[in-house]
């Protein structure tokens, strides 16, 4: 999550149910979305802790955990903390000045006071590139512009709906605001801010909602071949939450989602993968799909894009990271081995029958997934629907392989010394490539769409050395 301000504000807190213990502190929340609570108490605060009568006060070392923590700050009423982790720091209760830290995983600002977790029956997204990916935000400036008039139109989007499994829904929407900048009204801003709405039933928490809400982001950032961030979330309370009048409550919501804390840089259409006009006809199927793939395919979408939010990491981890996403994501949709399993299964009980005994379990661990493919025969199994673009296909593979295996099996040469010399930032481009390739075909994109994506898309094409007329 990335917000453009921190947010730090001094106040009061305490564990549910006991408003009479509570401490003063201040909450942190930085611009990555990473929370922190400290509190301090003196010999008239208990801090953070019930006391029971006649029962000594006890000190908690770091490394304590609480479901939640309640209280108000002078900027926000009421406020809920989740899954909060003492980070550093003592406390011993009444009788000692204590403070202590804690990292918080969730802060919400609740329209009014409450404990237990809250239920949502909607959460509503603001990410960075969402404008671009929509392509047109239904505003143009209209002709002519004279010295003493000029007009901007503008058209309200229809939302665009999509209906998922498990009783998810997901509308985008982008409405205009009209507003003007300053008194006496010299100039008016007229702005877009489109946003994605998860809609669920029945309602459920923040957390159960997190998985969903990391997967649409990855959505986009698959789209715009980049990293985005999540700029500002609000959960709608669900109905038995919600006062008996006015509408309903939207309540905004932090966390940390993940450490890219750069805005978004705006480029070219044809730098991106795919936009709106190319999925518009089919939105249904390849986001409702994408939905399931990021279930299906959790680990491998989780290597990806740990690579593609960490430009500046080391080149040799980036090549890692996708060579075992491309080895996951091949193992989770081929289901084939090299042999048939009884046949395999006998040469394996020959080979370990024939074993000395001293060395049977060392070489029936090595021959424990003999029968799976290597990832040379993934890779070419990945690649082998796009053979006919990619100069040099062979090679292609052969330096992949060569460099993880140099990375992982290290046999004391250097990269020069090899027979075959290996570009890390070249191999890293490979990887990239091909692992966009194979997700767009695993989301159903049709062979030729792919081709037509790959061939206006000059960051793919370099990628990949892609020759396509």
């Amino acid at each position: 999550m990335r917000i453009t301000q921190p947010i730090k504000s001094s106040g009061r807190f305490w564990l549910p149910g006991a408003p009479e213990h509570s401490t003063s502190g201040t909450l942190t929340v930085s611009t990555d979305g990473q929370i922190t609570l400290e509190v301090m108490g003196d010999a008239s605060e208990p801090l953070l802790q019930p006391v029971t009568p006649g029962v000594p006060s006890t000190s908690v070392a770091s490394g304590a955990a609480f479901d939640e923590i309640l209280g108000y700050t002078f900027a926000h009423p009421n406020v809920m903390l989740r899954s909060c982790f003492l980070r550093g720091g003592r406390w011993a209760g009444f009788d000692t000045h204590s403070e202590a830290e804690f990292l918080v995983d969730i802060a919400i600002w609740l329209p009014g006071p409450s404990s237990g977790e809250p239920q949502f029956d909607a959460v509503r997204l603001e990410l960075d590139g969402l404008a671009e990916w929509l392509v047109s935000t239904g505003i143009e400036f209209a002709e002519p512009i004279t010295p003493t008039e000029g007009f901007v139109r503008y058209s309200v989007r229809d939302d665009l709906n999509v209906e998922c499994n498990e009783g998810i829904s997901l509308v985008i929407s982008s409405p205009i605001q009209f507003a003007p900048t300053q008194f006496p009204i010299t100039e008016v801003r007229l702005s877009a801010v489109p946003y994605v709405e998860i809609k669920c039933g029945p309602p459920r928490t923040f957390a159960e909602l997190r998985t969903t809400i990391r997967n649409v982001m990855y959505f986009f950032a698959l789209a715009l071949d980049g990293p985005i961030a999540i700029t500002s979330v609000k959960g709608r309370l669900s109905d038995e939450r919600d006062s008996a009048d006015g509408p309903p409550s939207w309540a905004p919501i932090y966390c940390e989602f993940a450490r890219w804390n750069e805005p978004f840089s705006s480029r070219l259409w044809s730098d991106y993968l795919f936009s709106l006009p190319d999925v518009q006809s089919d939105l249904q199927e390849r986001l409702s799909g994408w939905l399931e793939m990021c279930a299906l395919y959790e680990p491998a979408m989780h290597l990806y894009f740990a690579s593609q939010s960490a430009p500046s990491q080391f080149a040799d981890t980036q090549v890692l990271w996708l060579a075992q996403g491309l080895e996951v994501l091949h193992r989770r949709t081929c289901s084939a081995n090299r042999m048939p399993t009884d046949e395999f299964e006998s040469i394996k009980s020959q080979m370990l029958k024939n074993c000395p005994p001293e060395h049977r379990n060392s070489i029936g661990g090595r021959l424990e997934f003999a029968n799976e493919f290597t990832l040379r025969n993934r890779l070419n199994m990945l690649v082998a629907p796009f053979r006919d673009w990619i100069e040099h296909p062979r090679e292609f593979v052969d330096s992949i392989v060569q460099t993880r295996n140099h990375l992982t099996h290290f046999t004391g040469h250097r990269p020069e010394e090899l027979e075959h010399p290996f570009n890390l930032a070249q191999v890293r481009g490979n990887l990239y490539g091909l692992f966009q390739l194979t997700l767009l075909r695993q989301l159903g994109f049709p062979h030729g769409e792919i081709r037509q994506l790959a061939t206006r898309n000059p960051r793919l094409r370099r990628r990949l050395g892609i020759s396509i007329d």
